[in-house]
């Protein structure tokens, strides 16, 4: 019912058969590692209260279409140490739908808060602090935010391809999607802007401040930057990324992609309008007082 503490029937299940089912229901949890795979019916979900956090440490077996987490507490997924197998690994796959966040695209539903919180089951906050990479996939469809997107670190944001799914942003003069640390990867997303909004996003779509980025079929729409690889971004690799650009007026300095890590790889960019676009396609350096080594550049095309 989501009132009692379920905590104890799911331990003991787990000891006893080695795996725990939910059936349909919500089922109240507290502070607790879930060490052995569990699996989810088809409108079953675990309330996490606030002030507490379960630490999921196996595989989970659910839709992809369904809510499985609920409640103000946290989910994390952890990874262990190696002296126990790093035990965990089968733990780092997720689906935005699983914390109720599907692709409604109504203007009166932003999922910027609940975007962030269901991340952070990858983030280094857990109580071991032990996570290793993973892969956060969103749905077909568009989901509404009107502030910056923190991406963990070694996370795979994986969209279903441009014009499949969007990012619809709100306003302006903020970081849309942003790397909170090394090694990730964002695929298969597109930005747009609400219907009467004729104004350029005043701000950077994706920022990459750490090593070794991957940004990969993306699409881009009427901003002053796109995708921004900063002086810390070292070894990125930025592939198939279009710029939309339906108004003008773009300021000094904008850019489909601007560049200022070293060893950077920028591949097939394209700006598809003939009258209207940014400052600069690839923009190298810029700001960046110090030299920079190996930025290779392949198939810009506008």
């Amino acid at each position: 019912d989501g009132l009692t503490d379920d905590t104890k029937a799911l331990v003991a299940m787990s000891l006893d058969k080695g795996y725990a089912v939910f059936p349909e229901g919500d089922f109240k949890l507290t502070t607790q590692y879930i060490d052995t795979p569990i699996f989810f019916s088809y409108g079953s979900a675990i309330t996490v209260p606030a002030g507490h956090a379960v630490t999921i440490r196996t595989r989970i077996g659910a839709s992809n279409k369904q809510q499985i987490f609920k409640g103000e507490g946290d989910i994390y997924f952890e990874v262990t140490g190696s002296d126990d197998g790093r035990l965990g690994e089968d733990s780092k796959y997720a689906y935005a739908a699983w914390w109720g966040i599907f692709p409604t695209g109504q203007r009166d539903i932003i999922q910027t808060d609940l975007l962030n919180k269901a991340l952070s089951a990858f983030s280094t906050d857990g109580p071991n602090s032990q996570t290793r990479e993973g892969v956060f996939e969103l749905d077909i469809g568009t989901y509404r935010i009107d502030g910056t997107i923190t991406i963990p670190r070694g996370v795979h944001l994986k969209g279903a391809g441009t014009r499949l799914t969007v990012f619809d942003v709100i306003g302006d003069g903020y970081t849309a999607l942003e790397a909170g640390g090394a090694a990730v990867k964002i695929t298969g997303i597109q930005f747009e802007q609400p219907t009467g909004v004729h104004e350029f996003f005043d701000g950077i779509q994706i920022s990459l401040p750490y090593d070794t980025p991957h940004v990969e079929d993306v699409r881009l729409l009427n901003c002053k930057i796109g995708v921004h690889v900063g002086p810390g971004a070292n070894r990125a690799y930025i592939r198939d990324v279009v710029g939309t650009y339906s108004v003008s007026g773009y300021p000094s300095g904008s850019a489909t992609v601007w560049v200022q890590g070293n060893h950077a790889l920028i591949k097939d960019v394209k700006v598809t309008n003939t009258s209207n676009g940014p400052d600069s396609i690839v923009l190298v350096g810029y700001g960046n007082t110090s030299t920079l080594d190996s930025v290779i550049i392949n198939n810009v095309d506008s």
